[in-house]
């Protein structure tokens, strides 16, 4: 489960998240929703697919195997730029062209 907040800094972020590491839902549904959240639709509704952009078996892996250490990626996910740490945050920014 997400624990989700609209950003309200001043950066080019549309939207953060943070993954309850503690969940049993992997974190790329935290990701879908996320992704989501910025589109404004539910995520059975969702029109973009992260697995187009990155292996979703081995990001929710990573997660599960790593979450003790510190890590950060961005993969781009159509006209997103998708941040995801080790501690469980999710960031999404417009992608840079």
């Amino acid at each position: 489960m997400a624990i989700a907040t609209p950003s309200a800094e001043t950066d080019a972020t549309l939207y953060r998240t943070r993954h309850d590491p503690d969940s049993s839902e992997p974190i790329s549904r935290s990701i879908y929703t996320a992704l989501a959240a910025v589109e404004g639709v539910a995520p059975p509704e969702l029109d973009v697919r992260l697995y187009d952009s990155v292996d979703v078996e081995a990001l929710d892996d990573l997660f599960r195997a790593n979450a003790d250490d510190e890590w950060e990626f961005t993969v781009t996910v159509e006209q997103y730029a998708v941040r995801v740490r080790a501690d469980g945050r999710i960031a999404v920014s417009p992608a840079a062209e």
